[in-house]
């Protein structure tokens, strides 16, 4: 994930930023206080274990639908789901897990104020993260400019 990678290497390889539907906290426990990031936690730790247990069973096609299914619209067609739930499954396994638990596992509040390369911030209407969650990472964000694509423009996690 982008808020790991700033974190351990910082602007040494990037000139600019462009993060899509992305909240700095993924567990709910972890947001507990926070103020509108709550509302962009995804997972619950007992949620995000059953998934990383999913991701390296056999039931990791399931699991990875299910996961890719919460990230669009209904107006996805059915062959682009079906292409990226193949990309979902190239990574080996161990590594999916990884990411996952990273992410959730970690507060990344922390890393925003120090991104320090124009950055574009963009969210969806219907996107899995809230639209004011998106404006509040942008505006920890220094040199960040936000946008907010609507539902009838297809704006959701999957949007591009």
């Amino acid at each position: 994930m982008i808020w790991n990678y700033w974190d351990l290497y910082g602007s040494d390889r990037i000139k600019r930023l462009i993060l899509v539907d992305q909240g700095p906290i993924g567990l709910k426990e972890l947001a507990q206080g926070a103020q509108s990031e709550q509302r962009g936690a995804i997972f619950t730790f007992e949620e995000a274990l059953q998934i990383a247990a999913g991701l390296k069973s056999e039931q990791a096609p399931e699991v990875s639908r299910a996961v890719v299914d919460m990230l669009h619209g209904p107006e996805l067609r059915d062959e682009d789901v079906e292409w990226i739930l193949r990309q979902n499954l190239l990574p080996p396994r161990e590594d999916a897990v990884t990411l996952l638990l990273d992410y959730c596992g970690n507060d990344w509040r922390d890393v925003l104020p120090r991104i320090t390369v124009p950055t574009l911030v963009i969210g969806g209407a219907a996107g899995l993260i809230p639209s004011d969650v998106t404006e509040d990472v942008a505006e920890r964000i220094p040199k960040s400019v936000v946008r907010i694509f609507s539902a009838t423009v297809k704006g959701s996690h999957l949007m591009f």
